[in-house]
């Protein structure tokens, strides 16, 4: 990276740079996973004047529109025709992402598929300490609570006309402390994409960390995992569709035959995908049959092994080995013999507590040359070593 600027933005000029649509998402960044919690205590920090953070935005110039991401993500979409140069965010996505629509209004689903109405988050106007701002569903519990967007409003004294002064006057407070807040941005100038992917890991690593899958997917240049991976959990019924996308990335590493589950795997796994055309035309392809395997892994934990919600899931690497199954038996029906043995598996792990501690990394490997044996041969009996005495 070459050099790098420092901007206070007062909120009135960001919105109007969201007007412009200047701002892009980078296929490296992560989806929208805030909370509506989060959002309030965002604001909530605002309010007091408290420091949220600083953003980071990387200028360049349109040589890079490759790198903008189409789908999955909440901010207006970078207008290409209007703009010669794009800001890429690199750091505070969530963030500013929350900045905008509490001015819109609109319901927002983040990555995990919670939808959070910006219109339900309300400001308490009969409130002198503790949290100001607040999330409601439905309805609010007193008549002290309006709408941010409301406040927000330029319509907001047409609105609030028939209230008393108490309350008129704790609005317009609410409304300047927020129009007025000023919001520390840092600028990169630079070409280089391999530092500015760095530099993403490098910060999300030290704040809220990011996810060894989304390390992986910021490494990811000309297959877009972060989408294939989006839409089979999105397809998910019964609450599996919270399923981290690290267990969703191991079935991968297990699939393509890694003998690690560590971070290297899962570089070594993007590399080998993006080295030719070749392998993109051959992951692109192979895509229909892993998919599949995936959505026969959570039919069947439902409907065979009852695990009617997420909730009731033992460990999270069931989905991965039991998708590796299926994926070498060709989507097909377990027959009797496999069935006998996925479930005298599935309750030896689930007792045990297989996936956790020192044989974490070991047991994993060692179920998953069993699951390859079962599917491929249908053959193969699941070995019980010792007794699975409950936790």
């Amino acid at each position: 990276m070459s050099n790098f600027y420092i901007r206070e933005i007062k909120f009135t000029s960001l919105l109007k740079l969201f007007d412009r649509k200047i701002f892009a998402v980078p296929e490296l960044q992560r989806e929208f996973v805030w909370n509506a919690k989060k959002a309030c205590s965002l604001l909530d920090s605002i309010y007091k004047n408290y420091p949220i953070g600083t953003a980071m935005v990387w200028e360049t110039s349109s040589r890079y529109g490759f790198q903008l991401r189409h789908r999955l993500h909440v901010l207006p979409q970078f207008a290409a025709e209007t703009n010669k140069q794009i800001y890429f965010i690199i750091d505070g996505q969530q963030r500013l992402s929350v900045l905008y629509h509490i001015t819109t209004g609109i319901t927002v689903t983040n990555s995990f598929g919670k939808q959070i109405n910006f219109h339900n988050i309300y400001f308490n106007t009969d409130n002198s300490e503790g949290m100001h701002f607040h999330y409601f569903p439905r309805r609010p519990p007193s008549e002290d609570y309006y709408s941010i967007p409301d406040i927000l409003s330029s319509r907001y004294k047409h609105r609030f006309r028939s209230l008393g002064v108490r309350k008129r006057n704790a609005i317009q407070e609410c409304r300047e402390k927020i129009l007025g807040y000023h919001f520390p941005i840092i600028f990169v100038k630079g070409d280089q994409i391999a530092d500015i992917r760095e530099t993403f890991i490098r910060i999300n690593s030290q704040g809220t960390p990011i996810s060894a899958a989304d390390r992986a997917f910021a490494r990811a240049e000309n297959i877009n995992l972060r989408h294939h991976l989006y839409e089979v959990r999105h397809g998910f019924e019964n609450g599996f569709s919270e399923i981290d996308y690290d267990t969703l990335f191991m079935a991968l590493l297990l699939i393509y035959g890694e003998t690690q589950l560590g971070e290297r795997a899962r570089n070594r796994i993007v590399k080998k995908l993006e080295e030719g055309d070749d392998d993109i035309k051959d992951f692109s392809s192979e895509w229909r049959r892993i998919r599949l395997s995936f959505n026969k892994t959570i039919t069947y934990l439902i409907n065979d092994l009852h695990i009617i919600n997420m909730q009731y899931l033992p460990s999270k690497n069931i989905i991965s080995l039991l998708t590796l199954f299926f994926y070498h038996n060709k989507n097909k029906r377990p027959d009797s013999n496999q069935k006998r043995q996925i479930h005298k598996w599935f309750w030896y792990s689930s007792l045990s507590q297989r996936y956790s501690g020192r044989g974490y990394s070991r047991n994993i490997l060692s179920d998953a040359v069993f699951f390859r044996r079962l599917g491929a041969s249908r053959r193969g009996r699941f070995p019980i070593e010792e007794l699975a005495i409950p936790q």
